[in-house]
Formats: C-alpha cells, sequence, structure tokens
C-alpha cells in the first residue's frame, strides 16, 4: 500500500471524514429550522402579536439562514478543494417543472 492510500485509510483521516459528516448532518438539521421562523414571523404579522415576538423569530431565521448559507458555501468550498469531480444531474420531469429546473441549474452554475 502507497503511502497516500495509508494518509487516506489513517486513523486521522477517518476522524476527519467523520466530523465533515457531522458538519453536514448538523447543517442539513437546520434546514427546517429556518421555514419554521420563516412560519413564526407570518403568524405574528397575521395575528398582530407583539412586535417583539416577531423580531425574536426574524432574529432566529436570519441566523439561521446565515449558518447554514456558510455551513453549504464552506462544504463547497471543500468539494473543490477536493477536486470532486462535477456529475451532470438531469431532473425528474415529475418532480420538478422545466422553466423551474432551468433556474436552479442556471444560478448552480453561476455559483460553480
Amino acid at each position: 500500500m502507497s503511502s497516500m492510500e495509508e494518509d487516506q485509510f489513517s486513523e486521522d483521516s477517518l476522524i476527519d471524514e467523520s466530523q465533515k459528516i457531522d458538519q453536514i448532518l448538523e447543517i442539513e438539521s437546520k434546514i427546517p429550522d429556518i421555514l419554521s421562523y420563516a412560519s413564526n414571523c407570518i403568524d405574528a404579522i397575521e395575528t398582530k402579536e407583539s412586535i417583539e415576538e416577531f423580531n425574536k423569530s426574524a432574529k432566529s431565521f436570519y441566523q439561521t439562514l446565515e449558518y447554514v448559507s456558510t455551513g453549504l458555501r464552506k462544504q463547497v468550498l471543500d468539494l473543490e478543494k477536493a477536486e470532486v469531480p462535477l456529475v451532470s444531474l438531469q431532473p425528474r420531469k415529475h418532480y420538478v417543472t422545466e422553466p423551474l429546473t432551468g433556474m436552479v441549474f442556471d444560478e448552480a452554475n453561476r455559483l460553480l
């Protein structure tokens, strides 16, 4: 086994990979929170709750959105550093409409 292959399967390498997976799972777990905080903001407006309740939900929304956005951006940069080849994913037409698909892939290409 070459030294490169040994490094790939070393204990430190496996711990590092485990930490990366944990980070991805943490980011993923926060995505539903974004929708929940947005919903709380809308509810506060619709029910004319106090401005403090709206501000609290809005602050949580923006903090969580920033956390997820930053985390995903870091993951993309890590993938670029690792030189992971990009795979062209073709959407399933019964899941996504054609105009939305174009917008999503155009934006993804712009970011990459």
